[in-house]
C-alpha cells in the first residue's frame, strides 16, 4: 500500500523530493546556479510529471519536507551576515503557491536538509564550532524553531550530500551528516543526542536494518529502534 513514485519523466534537475502520501510530489533543485536556483516543482501523478511552480526567492535550497499539510523548503545560505537570520519556503495548497519568510534561530551553519515527521519539522545545520547547534525542529509548522547540539566537541565538517535524517519512529531519529562521523540518535523527537555508530537504518515492520560505519561490512538488525 505504499505510495510508488514513477520517475521516468522527471526533470533531470530534480534532486529532492517529497510526498503528501496521496499522490503530490514537490521536487526541487538544489543547485546554486542563477537562473535555476530557488526553483520548485509540484507533479499529481506520484512524480511521472512535474511542473514548475515558483521561485520564492533567488537561493540556494537544500531540501523540502511535507508534514500535516504543510510543506516547507529550506534555504541552503544564511539570509543576511547576522548568524540568527534564515529563511524558509512554506505552502499549505498543496505546493500549489510558495511564500517566503525569514526565521530566526541561534547559528546552525548552512542548511543542509529538511525533515519532517508526526507534526514536527527538522532542520539539519553545518555548524561544527564548539559552542554551536546543528540542529533545529519547529513542532509548529515552522513558525518557530528550537536550535539543539547534537553532540559536544564534534569538529567533524558535515558534507551537504551524506546529511539526512532517518526516522525509525515518530520520536527516535536517526542524523547523519558527514559519512562514518558524526552520527547521533535522539529518541525524544530531537530535544536530546547521543552518539552512535550507525550511518544508515530502515524500519520494515517491527525490525530495523542497520549499518555501521568505519569500514564495517556486517549488517545489524534491532526490534528496539537501534538501543541494541
Amino acid at each position: 500500500d505504499a505510495v510508488n513514485f514513477d520517475p521516468r519523466g522527471t526533470n533531470s534537475e530534480l534532486s529532492k523530493f517529497a510526498t503528501d502520501g496521496a499522490g503530490t510530489w514537490v521536487g526541487i533543485d538544489t543547485s546554486n546556479i542563477v537562473g535555476r536556483r530557488g526553483r520548485i516543482f509540484r507533479s499529481t501523478d506520484n512524480g511521472r510529471t512535474f511542473t514548475y511552480v515558483a521561485t520564492p526567492r533567488d537561493e540556494r535550497i537544500s531540501g523540502v519536507a511535507y508534514d500535516s499539510g504543510t510543506w516547507i523548503v529550506s534555504v541552503f545560505a544564511q539570509v543576511t551576515t547576522s548568524p540568527s537570520v534564515y529563511a524558509i519556503f512554506k505552502s499549505t495548497d498543496g505546493g500549489q503557491t510558495w511564500a517566503s519568510s525569514n526565521i530566526s534561530l541561534s547559528a546552525i551553519g548552512q542548511i543542509f536538509e529538511v525533515s519532517a515527521k508526526a507534526g514536527r519539522f527538522y532542520l539539519s545545520g553545518g555548524n561544527t564550532s564548539a559552542i554551536g547547534d546543528d540542529i533545529a525542529y519547529s513542532a509548529n509548522a515552522g513558525v518557530t524553531w528550537t536550535p539543539k547540539r547534537t553532540g559536544n566537541g564534534d569538529y567533524t565538517s558535515p558534507m551537504a550530500k551524506h546529511t539526512r535524517m532517518l526516522f525509525l519512529s515518530n520520536s527516535v531519529l536517526l542524523t547523519t551528516r558527514s559519512l562514518a562521523y558524526s552520527m547521533y540518535v535522539s529518541r525524544d523527537s530531537g530535544v536530546t543526542w547521543a552518539s552512535t555508530t550507525y550511518y544508515d537504518a530502515a524500519k520494515v515492520g517491527t525490525t530495523t536494518l542497520a549499518l555501521k560505519g568505519s569500514g564495517d561490512s556486517q549488517v545489524y538488525v534491532s526490534t528496539n529502534d537501534l538501543v541494541s
